[in-house]
């Protein structure tokens, strides 16, 4: 199961987050999710939507994994954590989060 969707209209992109679970950011996520960013800002689209399933826009950071990471692996998610939120805020393109359920901490930030 794929953690994200891109749609688009021509008008309008959205991404759609849903891992079935409470959509925990990890590097991949983050990786993923910029990613689809730069699709969105290339392929005409002149707005974006970030959306979770119903009920669940995100947990954050997976905090199962954390305890888990080396210093370099937690540092590797701090700074890409910092640097996907920093590319979401200043993204060019008019940016709707729609809230579709919980935003705990880093899905707050996202939000």
């Amino acid at each position: 199961m794929d953690r994200m969707r891109y749609e688009s209209d021509g008008r309008i992109a959205r991404v759609v987050i849903d891992d079935g679970k409470a959509n925990a950011m990890s590097v991949p996520f983050l990786e993923e999710l910029t990613h689809l960013l730069d699709r969105a800002e290339g392929d005409g689209s002149s707005a974006l939507v970030i959306a979770g399933r119903a009920g669940m826009f995100s947990g954050g950071l997976d905090l199962k994994l954390l305890p888990m990471l080396s210093r370099e692996g937690l540092r590797e998610l701090s700074e890409t954590f910092a640097r996907t939120m920093l590319r979401v805020f200043t993204f060019p393109l008019p940016t709707v989060a729609a809230i579709t359920g919980h935003a705990i901490a880093g899905g707050a930030v996202l939000a």
